[in-house]
């Protein structure tokens, strides 16, 4: 009688402790959804309406190469918004060191007359300086450009690229040969596809692929809010 007195003890703490976790995740999973879909109502976050091209070796990567989060902006290096995007990137990278990948790709809108030279100059920086360079690159035609559209001119392309240690002429071959045209264009249209109407636009993938894009140059808040909670349910 007393085992089974025990028995039933032991499988009454079992059930209750049981009923208390899945409780616990529940209200986790709802705090969660309730979370994402205020960001969705203020419209700073939306599910992406398509996947983006897999992340390869041609792409420029900063962080962790094995990150739990990954973050990819498509970016113009002519558009005001992701020149003032650049310091949350930083803190973002900053705030989460190992756990995010950040990788940039090229989206050069038509209405900003050097922003695809530019991008094409970019990796041309990169296929002859290493992914260091490119970084370096970006970095000061972002900080030197003073306007939208022909901020930076295109005459200091080869200059810069000098600067940071390319040879002229290598460089200047590259930039006329136009090799990565098509490379650029695909990466626009990859972009428009999953659903960018904005830049900077930040594709946020968590571990298991799912997909949120970030359209405009958002405060370091909700990008902060969205990867907490991504974090939380790895």
């Amino acid at each position: 009688m007393q085992r089974l007195l025990l028995i039933a003890v032991i499988f009454s703490v079992v059930l209750l402790l049981f009923l208390y976790m899945k409780v616990q995740t529940m209200d986790k999973t709802q705090s969660i959804t309730l979370l994402q879909a205020q960001l969705q109502l203020q419209g700073k976050v939306q599910a992406a309406a398509g996947k983006i091209m897999a992340i390869s070796k041609n792409d420029h990567i900063k962080g962790n190469l094995n990150g739990k989060i990954t973050l990819v902006e498509y970016t113009d290096l002519e558009c005001p918004s992701c020149q003032q995007f650049q310091p949350t990137i930083k803190q973002i990278m900053q705030t989460y060191g190992d756990k995010i990948r950040f990788v940039t790709r090229n989206y050069p809108l038509l209405q900003h007359a050097n922003a695809e030279k530019e991008a094409e100059a970019s990796e041309c920086a990169a296929s002859l300086g290493g992914n260091t360079t490119y970084w370096k690159y970006t970095d000061i035609i972002f900080r030197r450009s003073y306007s939208g559209g022909t901020g930076f001119a295109l005459t200091k392309l080869t200059p810069l690229a000098a600067e940071l240690g390319i040879y002229n002429t290598s460089f200047q071959k590259c930039l006329d040969s136009g090799k990565f045209v098509q490379a650029i264009q695909d990466q626009a249209n990859d972009a428009q596809n999953a659903g960018a109407s904005a830049l900077p636009a930040t594709f946020i993938i968590d571990s298991r692929g799912n997909t949120k894009l970030v359209s405009s140059d958002q405060p370091f808040d909700v990008y902060k809010t969205i990867i907490d909670l991504d974090l939380q349910t790895i």
